[in-house]
């Protein structure tokens, strides 16, 4: 935990701690911190998952340790029993907690883990992927998790024979959560079951009735939603592929609407217009028992039936969606799914499953998108535009700001039957935002971050309503017997005049504005130009040392060269710190003297040999500089060698051995005490050496001026 756990979760920034200590400065324990959970209780939305109240986190904690706990026994309190898992140690322990845990929780109370949709590994099985989706690993590994945990007495799979002996969908039952809720064994369990349980996660994926029920409900985990009400199985489907229903159940993306089978109720549903005979379309897809629940579809047959080669009439589905009252999941009027008057041929995909909730409530236009550029060309709108709300609403909301724009802007059209043109519709009228004020955030009088009501369309409701009242006022002030009608005809005559006026004066006032604006411009533009000329002027100063023009004051070699005179008077004043005693002026001037000579000497031999090379004045500069700052840290390491032998040093070398030493008996062996004694008095020493460099250097600046004599070869110029 101290030297893994904790220090991965503190880089991860999902921990943090803080020491506690008592009131003599000990420590006696920790107060950690859990970062996201703490940053989503102080942001104060409730919707955020980890803003857990106590007793939330309190209900989870008591979930955990029944079920994984390792068990203590509290001071002054109940002990509290090992979990089911605490003897579970080794390889995968942490993987069979975790899956457990989340099993838990996708259970209802009957104890049967709700299945996953869909099509999944047929090796595997429907036990095994639900368990491989929950923890997020392979089929493989949520069969070897769902083994253990078989094996551990907590999960029971669960299989019932029919009367012709074949086996059943299998089924994932909790032990803990059936026998806390009261629910025994389950009933009717076939003899043997725990022998045929161990085969049951390499079952046939494709022979799940799980996988072929048309009215599941997916989970929050993706599970079948498979009811809780019903212990048992249904006794007339077999575990066997020929005798399973013709199609896999898809997962609910919207509330169950009933509709007529023209919307595409499922797959491999006959269209019109597609197949020589739609009316059989659909025969064997449900039991009679749905059949009588759910309209069919049927053609309008008679005397008015084209013939082939004709154009279609509508049909009595469609003549029924168009009628008063008929709505879809979203609330607007179901349209027929197809533009007016035409019959939609084949299926047409789903929305993408980024954009499913966001196109539910015009899923219907979606259909009428027969071509693939069309269906791209929209998806990327409403990409764009979920990216334009989100800035507004943030990333978690935008997907149902948006969603709620599209419906109620559907339900002002009239429905989809009212859509001519649907990419039209889509791009121009139902995506865009239509702000009512210059607030970003509005959205046809709505806010976009909180949803409520726009104060500033607010403020300017309620000041037309205020004028409209004083005006009102004033004409039953002024005419308080005249009939209605002409004070209501002086209402409106006074209404448009203050209109007009309030009109001119935001005319007036823009006018005034853009003349603002203009004398702004005009001067920023002057002080730029002034700031131009400035510079221009500033660049054509020549060199104050070598006299080149357009070098602005000093040109690259000669700024060079100073900062390498600069480097050359750090260097030997530090030896100067190293070697002399700074009080003595003689001294630090002979040492001065000493080392600059030699260092100018340097520089000129390199620099000569530089020029009969070839080399530019450019590179000339730079290598006398590079020399310099070589001599200056040469310099500096030459005196804090000197000063670290020193007395000084020495004596604080030796008071760190002794202060160290009186605290031997923390160590092991005296041998381990004086290394430890004399890597202190290094230290010490170190730190002495460059502490009295410093004090000698700030010495040295502020007192030692050099005399004219002292500067035998002048200052560097180049050549």
């Amino acid at each position: 935990m101290a030297h893994t756990v904790l220090p991965r979760l503190r880089k991860a920034q999902v921990l943090d701690s803080d020491v506690v200590t008592n009131e003599q400065g000990h420590p006696t324990g920790l107060d950690c911190r859990i970062v996201p959970m703490h940053r989503a209780q102080q942001a104060g939305d409730r919707r955020h998952p980890l803003a857990l109240s106590r007793q939330e986190l309190a209900v989870l904690l008591r979930l955990c340790e029944v079920l994984f706990g390792p068990g203590w026994t509290p001071k002054g309190k109940d002990p509290v029993p090992a979990g089911m898992l605490a003897g579970r140690t080794g390889r995968g322990a942490s993987t069979d907690r975790l899956g457990l845990l989340l099993m838990v929780l996708s259970t209802g109370q009957r104890g049967w883990l709700q299945l996953c949709p869909g099509t999944v590994d047929t090796g595997r099985g429907r036990p095994a992927a639900t368990v491989a989706r929950l923890l997020g690993c392979t089929p493989e590994a949520g069969s070897k998790v769902l083994g253990r945990l078989r094996e551990h007495g907590v999960v029971e799979v669960v299989r019932r024979e029919t009367a012709s002996r074949l086996h059943q969908t299998s089924r994932v039952r909790l032990v803990p959560v059936a026998e806390a809720h009261g629910h025994g064994p389950v009933l009717g369990a076939p003899k043997g079951g725990a022998e045929r349980a161990t085969s049951v996660v390499s079952d046939l994926a494709g022979t799940a009735l799980g996988d072929l029920e048309a009215d599941q409900q997916a989970s929050a985990h993706g599970g079948t939603g498979k009811s809780d009400g019903d212990d048992g199985f249904s006794a007339g489907a077999a575990d066997l592929a020929g005798s399973a229903q013709h199609h896999t159940g898809h997962a609910s993306v919207a509330d169950e609407v009933v509709e007529v089978a023209a919307d595409g109720g499922f797959s491999g549903e006959g269209r019109l217009g597609s197949g020589d005979r739609p009316e059989r379309a659909g025969a064997r897809e449900d039991d009679p028992a749905a059949r009588q629940e759910v309209p069919r579809l049927t053609l309008v047959v008679g005397a008015g039936r084209p013939l082939r080669g004709e154009q279609l009439r509508d049909s009595a589905v469609d003549e029924l969606d168009r009628q008063p009252g008929r709505t879809g999941a979203s609330g607007s009027q179901r349209g027929d799914g197809s533009e007016a008057g035409e019959v939609c041929q084949g299926r047409v995909p789903r929305p993408p499953r980024d954009l499913q909730d966001v196109l539910a409530p015009v899923e219907l236009l979606w259909t009428r998108l027969s071509h693939p550029g069309a269906r791209s060309k929209v998806a990327a709108a409403v990409r764009a535009e979920l990216e334009v709300v989100a800035g507004q609403a943030g990333p978690e909301y935008a997907g149902g700001v948006l969603a709620r724009r599209l419906a109620r802007r559907l339900a002002d059209q009239g429905g989809p039957g009212e859509v001519r043109d649907v990419v039209g519709w889509l791009m121009r009228r139902g995506l865009p935002r239509r702000p009512d004020c210059t607030d970003v955030r509005c959205d046809e009088g709505l806010r976009l971050d909180g949803g409520g009501p726009c104060e500033t369309c607010e403020y300017r409701v309620a000041d037309r309503r205020a004028l409209r009242r004083r005006v009102e006022a004033d004409v039953d002030a002024g005419m308080p017997d005249a009939p209605p009608a002409v004070r209501r005809a002086a209402v409106d005559e006074r209404l448009r005049e203050a209109v007009a006026r309030e009109t001119e004066q935001v005319r007036v006032r823009h006018a005034r504005a853009a003349v603002e604006r203009a004398a702004r411009q005009a001067a920023i533009a002057q002080v730029r130009a002034e700031a131009k000329a400035a510079e221009q002027a500033r660049r054509a100063v020549p060199c104050a040392g070598c006299g080149a023009s357009d070098a602005a004051g000093l040109c690259t070699a000669c700024a060079t060269w100073r900062s390498a005179e600069a480097e050359i008077r750090e260097a030997v004043l530090t030896a100067a710190a190293g070697q002399a005693e700074v009080d003595n002026l003689g001294d630090v001037e002979r040492v001065v003297v000493q080392a600059e000579s030699a260092l100018r000497r340097e520089v000129e031999e390199a620099s000569a040999r530089v020029r009969a090379d070839g080399a530019t004045p450019d590179e000339v500069a730079s290598l006398a500089r590079l020399i310099a700052e070589t001599a200056v840290f040469t310099c500096r390491r030459s005196a804090l060698a000197l000063l670290a032998h020193g007395e000084v040093a020495a004596a604080e070398a030796d008071l760190a051995f002794a202060a160290r030493m009186r605290g031997a008996h923390r160590y092991r062996t005296r041998g381990d005490a004086e290394r430890a004694a004399d890597e202190a008095a290094e230290q010490a020493r170190e730190r002495t050496a460059r502490y009295l460099l410093s004090e000698r250097l700030s010495v040295l600046r502020t007192r030692w001026r050099p005399a004219g004599a002292s500067v035998t070869h002048g200052p560097l110029r180049p050549a």
